[in-house]
């Protein structure tokens, strides 16, 4: 099964706070993903962006549109734009660019998309306007891993076709931001290990699961922060954490 990850960071923007939170996010993000427990991705399937531009960004998306899964993240600012036309959730990429969270769907038919983004209600546009280099965790090829990521793409392959979103928060909510990580992705990571290590019999956790327990982590420590889950009706979700 050919797979592929794009970590979008984008910490610094002009005119607005710093968030190294999100610069660990990718960091986290990767490491997690390169481990066992996290589908035991390998690293050129990894790419991590850096407040890059909208046509470095279209690239490394349409390059996802012909892979069998996708898992596509975004950590830093964001706000929801309504407009008589409609609305929409924007992220800011650099300083003078935004994306819609909508476009970060590549467009394959298995993705998962995660954004860690404040979404700030506004009626009109704006711009809000990794210095961390992620070393490559080199893997030596195991047994362990060979069935974790066989087990990842079987439960990715079982899987309904369509895009799953998950949002830090609810449309007019901030998302919290600590040095160690995004509130909400660091929970992810924190609360899938936690699950998939104490699960005697299961093997996989999928996304809604882990979203739910990262949810509840959430709020528990940012009470004003309700993370918000998006999927078309489905009855299987793709994993997020497996064992061997």
């Amino acid at each position: 099964m050919s797979r592929k990850a794009v970590l979008v960071e984008a910490s610094k923007i002009a005119g607005a706070d710093d968030l190294p939170g999100a610069r660990a996010d990718v960091v986290n993000l990767r490491e997690w993903l390169t481990l066992n427990q996290g589908g035991a991705w390998e690293d050129e399937e990894i790419v991590v962006l850096r407040n890059p531009s909208r046509a470095r960004l279209w690239t490394e998306l349409e390059k996802a549109r012909s892979v069998d899964y996708a898992f596509v993240a975004f950590s830093g600012h964001g706000h929801h734009v309504r407009t008589r036309q409609g609305e929409e959730t924007y992220v800011c990429i650099n300083d003078t660019e935004e994306f819609a969270a909508g476009d970060l769907y590549p467009g394959n038919l298995r993705a998962t998309v995660l954004v860690d983004a404040c979404r700030g209600l506004t009626v009109r546009m704006f711009h809000e306007a990794l210095e961390a280099r992620a070393k490559a965790l080199k893997y030596a090829r195991s047994e362990e891993r060979y069935r974790c990521r066989l087990r990842f793409d079987q439960a990715v392959a079982a899987c309904d076709a369509g895009p799953v979103w998950l949002y830090s928060c609810r449309v007019n909510e901030s998302a919290g931001d600590t040095p160690m990580g995004g509130v909400f992705t660091t929970s992810m990571i924190r609360t899938s290990r936690a699950l998939i290590e104490a699960m005697a019999v299961v093997k996989v956790i999928d996304v809604a699961m882990s979203f739910n327990a990262a949810a509840t982590a959430t709020n528990r420590f940012m009470a004003q922060q309700h993370p918000e889950f998006v999927s078309p009706p489905r009855t299987d979700f793709y994993p997020f954490a497996v064992k061997a």
